[in-house]
């Protein structure tokens, strides 16, 4: 009697042995039997479901980090060879030289934020919000990015409603999400178009946005962009250069600080991309938890009008 009860164990047991990270598309029998054999196969295969998930966004992420890596150092291999097949003069081997170093910090770029998300996914990135000033933020990143927007024959301006306004925030991660979605709007703005970075308060909190004029977003592309790797092609149906990462990462700080990364936009009319963060006084300092009870897009809708 004994056997004969558990043999529907011994029967799971043997098709669970013959799984492994090679066939994990396969799943226990399913009885119809409404017990307590029928209950365990189906959280096993639940679990297993997970697994292959999880298996499948690993194999999907070194797969893109494997391409995106290939193709800047496929073409530092060729600016090379090419380079040592003749003697040249100066300004030819500076101009290569000029080449391999845009090529240098697009790698760098790369794998910054490969080892940030890699980071992030196993625990080991720490945030740390302290009491913030917006002006000194804002200095910060808008001193990186004055020389870009001009090259780019963008119009930048920054707008701050209110004075000595300070948010709770992390010092290092706070000024990359800025970075980014100004690199995004940057990339994605025709020249002669605007892009302004503003500040204003809303309620308890502090609303940070990045407006653009560029071409917008499309409505079946939207909910794919922070995806990693995806990269929204524009009007010419032609992706722009960058790894996908950027708004990837950029959704997992605003995730970390409590809030929500989010965007509005219309083709054509530009987009907003804002945040909610806590405001604090300038003279205080936290290094803990803190409420996010009410953050959403409160003051971020309309931010294209």
């Amino acid at each position: 009697m004994s056997r004969k009860a558990l043999k529907p164990v011994a029967a799971l047991a043997a098709e669970a042995r013959r799984i492994n990270d090679r066939n994990l598309d396969i799943r226990l029998p399913e009885p119809s039997a409404k017990d307590e054999i029928s209950d365990l196969s189906r959280t096993l295969n639940q679990m297993l479901e997970r697994i292959d998930r999880a298996f499948a966004s690993v194999r999907t992420f070194t797969g893109n980090a494997s391409h995106e890596l290939r193709t800047p150092i496929s073409l530092m291999r060729t600016e090379i060879e090419v380079a040592l097949y003749r003697p040249r003069d100066s300004q030819e081997y500076r101009a290569i030289l000029s080449r391999l170093h845009e090529e240098t910090l697009r790698m760098t770029n790369l794998v910054e934020n490969l080892l940030s998300l890699a980071r992030a996914d196993g625990g080991a990135e720490t945030i740390a919000l302290v009491s913030i000033p917006v002006g000194d933020l804002f200095q910060k990143v808008v001193g990186n990015w004055n020389d870009a927007m001009k090259r780019a024959m963008l119009d930048f301006n920054v707008e701050i409603k209110g004075e000595d306004l300070a948010l709770l925030g992390d010092r290092h991660l706070l000024p990359r999400l800025l970075s980014i979605l100004l690199e995004n709007a940057c990339k994605y703005t025709p020249p002669g178009g605007s892009v302004k970075l503003c500040a204003a308060v809303v309620g308890s909190r502090i609303v940070i946005s990045v407006v653009d004029s560029g071409i917008g977003i499309d409505p079946g592309q939207k909910p794919r962009i922070f995806d990693r790797f995806y990269r929204a092609t524009n009007a010419g149906n032609h992706a722009p250069a960058g790894s996908g990462l950027g708004l990837a990462l950029a959704k997992w700080i605003a995730d970390r600080h409590g809030t929500e990364l989010i965007v509005e936009s219309e083709p054509g009319r530009g987009s907003c991309f804002s945040v909610s963060l806590g405001r604090t006084h300038i003279a205080f300092h936290a290094t803990h938890a803190f409420d996010t009870s009410h953050t959403g897009s409160a003051g971020a809708r309309n931010c294209l009008s």
